[in-house]
């Protein structure tokens, strides 16, 4: 693993994520539940893994931040981005999704607790089919379809492809990214998220990260 600051991304600052997940205890029902995300000032590289049901618009997704704060998300060349003020996101609000496999860079402008609601999104049964979240070649923001935590080939079952695949795990504490590598087989060091964490990936082709996961 290497820790160097990567510049594809506006210039980051120290901040922090902690999450929090719960869940009924059920099977193969509709599963809804919440994760907050306690977010210092400054940049934090976010996920919202669970479904709404309409849209997963950022307006709808994150309804309330600190006024003056911004949300950014990587379309494959630049950043679309929104602005919240007066109690509102501007237009772009309602344009930009954020949906389960998503993320994007969250900049409080003050220390704050974003509460995400929604439905964990499920398998029909443990036979499948699976959770389909595709990965584009190249560079692009994802994050984990379902809210868990782990090692994200041995947890949350991502499979990596050779060619030259890299992680940028975004370490808000020093402001740069551990950048982990996979190629022959094996990781330098295999990465590990936390529930409403999103990276960024350098894929050498399109692929597709599948999981059957059923809430038991």
């Amino acid at each position: 693993m290497r820790t160097k600051t990567l510049l594809l991304t506006v210039a980051l600052s120290a901040a922090g994520i902690v999450t929090t997940f719960a869940q009924a205890s059920v099977y193969s029902v509709n599963v809804v539940g919440y994760i907050n995300l306690s977010l210092l000032i400054g940049y934090s590289m976010i996920a919202n893994q669970l479904d709404n049901g309409k849209g997963n618009k950022l307006a709808e997704v994150v309804p309330s931040a600190p006024e003056g704060s911004f949300f950014f998300k990587f379309n494959g060349v630049a950043y679309d981005q929104s602005g919240f003020g007066d109690g509102v996101w501007d237009d772009m609000g309602a344009v930009i999704t954020v949906a389960p496999g998503e993320g994007g860079f969250m900049l409080m402008a003050d220390a704050g607790t974003i509460t995400l609601v929604g439905e964990v999104m499920q398998s029909a049964s443990t036979n499948g089919p699976p959770l389909a979240n595709p990965v584009p070649q190249g560079y692009s923001v994802r994050s984990s379809i379902v809210p868990q935590a782990g090692l994200l080939q041995t947890d949350l079952k991502f499979q990596p492809i050779e060619g030259g695949l890299f992680i940028f795990k975004f370490d808000p504490v020093v402001g740069a990214y551990a950048t982990f590598s996979y190629a022959d087989g094996q990781w330098d060091e295999e990465p590990s998220f936390a529930v409403g964490e999103s990276f960024f990936i350098n894929s050498p082709a399109a692929t597709s990260w599948d999981r059957i996961f059923v809430v038991q």
